[in-house]
C-alpha cells in the first residue's frame, strides 16, 4: 500500500456528539465495546468519507440521520455545511519519491489530511505535496527545459486551460519553434480538473495522491450469500441487495462470465469447467476453515420458466378499442444454486441451511478472495471495515478468520468491531476502546480508558494468561 491511513478524526456522527481522534494500525486495528457502545457507528462513519462505490446511497452522509439528534436543533441553524470526519494519511518514501523526481523540489513533509463534509465535499489540509508556481517553474527551466527560461513568471500566474491556451495563443512571433514545441508540452501541469487555486499542487495531487488513497469496503452480516440467486437481476446492477453483490463476487471468483451464461443453450458446455471450479474453491476454502474438512462447496446454474399475462389491445385509427385479450407469455430466468455437500454425512444442502458462522466464513471469504483476484494486476487501494467478524464462529473457526485476516492485512489495512478483543489477544497494543459516556460515544485506547465493564474482558483475558 503506498498510502496510509494513520489516524481519524470523526467530527460528529450519530452517537459521537464530541470530536472523537483515534490512531489506525498499518495492519489490523481492533475497535472494542459494549453492545450499543457505538462501534458500527464509528465504521459507517469513516466508510461514507470515501466508499469504494460512490453511487450507493447508503454510503453518503445523511444530515437528517447521520447528524448527532443532540445536535439537530442546532444544526439548523448552523451556516455552512458541518464537518463530517477528517483523514490523517503517511504517504509511504517510494510515492514520496516519484513526486520528488518529476517536480525536482525537495518533500517539506510525509502526508497530508482530508476533510470531508456532510455534502461528501473534500478539503486536503496539511499537505506536504504543495509548491510555489514560481519555485517549480524555476526548478523545471533549470532542471528539465531550459527553452521555457524567459516564460516562467508568466507561466507561474496562470490558473487553469483556458488560461494556458490563450498565453499559447499570444505568443509572440519571435518565439523560437524550440520554445513553442516546450510551452505546448506543459498542458498537462494546467489542466485543473478539480479547479484548484494551485494548478500545480492540483496535477501533483490528482495524478499522485488522488488515485492512491485508499477506499473504504464494509462488510457486515447483511453481506451473506443466498443459496439461490437470480442472474438476471445481477446483469441488470440495479437495486441489489448486498447479499446479491456478494453473489456477483462469487461468479467472479468462479470466472463465470454472466453475458455469455445467460446467452448460452444449455449449461453443458459450463459442467467440467463448474466443477472443477468447486474442487479448487474447495481446496482453498479448506485451507482456512479447519473446523469441518469434510465440506463441499457446489454451485449449478439453471433455467426456469416463467410465465406472465401478455395484454393485447386492438387499435384503432381513433385510439385503443374493444376488450382487452390477455395471453400467457412464457419466459426463461437463470439461477444460481449454491449447496454444500458434508461427505462424511452424504448430505447436500443449500448454503443458507448450514450454520450461521459457517455462511458467514464462506460469505467473507468469496467477497475477500474475489477482490484480491480482481486487484492482481491494478492492486486497487482499500481499507476493509469488518462489523462483527466471527461473531457466530467457534474459537478454532475465530483463529481460521484471523489467519485469513492475516493474509488479507498483508496487503490492505483492517478494521474490525467487536465486543472482546479475544481476536487480538497477542496484540492488544492495537485495541480501542469504544465507550458510551455521558458526552456521547468517546475512543481511547486501553491504557487510557476507564471503564471497568469495557475493560472486563480484558481483564479476563489477562488473567487466564497468568
Amino acid at each position: 500500500m503506498r498510502i496510509n491511513l494513520i489516524r481519524a478524526t470523526i467530527h460528529q456522527y450519530k452517537c459521537i456528539e464530541t470530536e472523537q481522534t483515534f490512531e489506525i494500525e498499518k495492519d489490523v486495528t481492533l475497535l472494542m465495546g459494549k453492545n450499543e457502545a457505538g462501534k458500527t457507528s464509528v465504521l459507517e462513519a469513516l466508510a461514507k468519507a470515501n466508499y469504494f462505490d460512490s453511487s450507493d446511497p447508503k454510503y453518503a452522509y445523511n444530515p437528517t440521520f447521520d447528524y448527532p439528534r443532540i445536535k439537530k436543533r442546532n444544526l439548523d441553524k448552523a451556516v455552512g455545511t458541518p464537518l463530517a470526519v477528517t483523514l490523517h494519511y503517511h504517504v509511504a518514501e517510494e510515492l514520496s519519491a516519484a513526486i520528488e523526481s518529476e517536480m525536482h523540489l525537495p518533500v517539506e513533509g510525509i502526508g497530508f489530511s482530508r476533510i470531508t463534509n456532510y455534502l461528501g465535499k473534500h478539503q486536503i489540509i496539511n499537505n506536504a505535496f504543495e509548491y510555489q508556481p514560481k519555485d517549480f517553474w524555476e526548478a523545471y527551466a533549470s532542471k528539465v527545459d531550459g527553452n521555457i527560461l524567459k516564460y516562467q513568471k508568466k507561466l507561474a500566474h496562470i490558473r487553469n486551460m483556458e488560461g494556458f491556451q490563450e498565453f499559447i495563443k499570444n505568443l509572440s512571433a519571435d518565439t523560437s519553434p524550440e520554445e513553442i514545441n516546450s510551452l505546448e508540452n506543459l498542458d498537462q501541469y494546467f489542466e485543473n480538473i478539480l479547479q484548484w487555486e494551485n494548478p500545480i499542487n492540483e496535477y501533483v495531487f490528482r495524478k499522485y495522491l488522488l488515485p492512491n488513497i485508499p477506499k473504504f469496503m464494509y462488510y457486515g452480516d447483511y453481506h451473506l450469500l443466498p443459496s439461490r440467486v437470480s442472474l438476471n437481476r445481477l446483469l441488470k446492477e440495479e437495486n441489489l441487495t448486498e447479499a446479491e453483490k456478494t453473489a456477483k463476487m462469487f461468479l467472479k471468483l468462479a470466472d463465470i462470465d454472466l453475458d455469455e451464461v445467460l446467452n448460452a443453450q444449455d449449461f453443458e458446455a459450463y459442467k467440467s469447467e463448474i466443477e472443477i471450479t468447486q474442487a479448487n474453491m474447495t481446496k482453498e476454502l479448506l485451507k482456512y476453515w479447519r473446523t469441518n474438512q469434510n465440506l463441499r462447496i457446489e454451485f449449478e446454474i439453471i433455467r426456469e420458466e416463467t410465465e406472465h399475462k401478455k395484454v393485447d389491445r386492438k387499435k384503432s385509427f381513433l385510439g385503443y378499442i374493444g376488450g382487452k385479450k390477455a395471453e400467457l407469455a412464457t419466459t426463461y430466468e437463470t439461477f444460481m444454486e449454491i449447496r454444500v455437500q458434508n461427505l462424511k454425512k452424504m448430505v447436500s444442502l443449500p448454503l443458507e441451511n448450514r450454520s450461521r458462522g459457517f455462511n458467514w466464513f464462506f460469505s467473507f471469504w468469496v467477497w475477500f478472495s474475489a477482490i484480491e483476484k480482481v486487484n492482481e494486476a491494478k492492486a486497487s487501494p482499500y481499507i476493509f471495515l469488518l462489523d462483527e467478524p466471527g461473531l457466530n464462529l467457534h474459537s478454532i473457526a475465530q483463529k481460521d478468520l484471523m489467519r485469513l485476516i492475516g493474509k488479507l492485512s498483508s496487503n490492505y489495512q483492517i478494521m474490525i468491531t467487536a465486543h472482546s478483543p479475544f481476536l487480538m489477544e497477542e496484540e492488544l497494543s492495537k485495541v480501542r476502546c469504544v465507550v458510551d459516556k455521558e458526552c456521547g460515544t468517546s475512543i481511547t485506547t486501553l491504557s487510557d480508558e476507564d471503564d471497568e465493564e469495557t475493560l472486563s474482558p480484558v481483564r479476563f483475558l489477562m488473567a487466564n494468561e497468568n
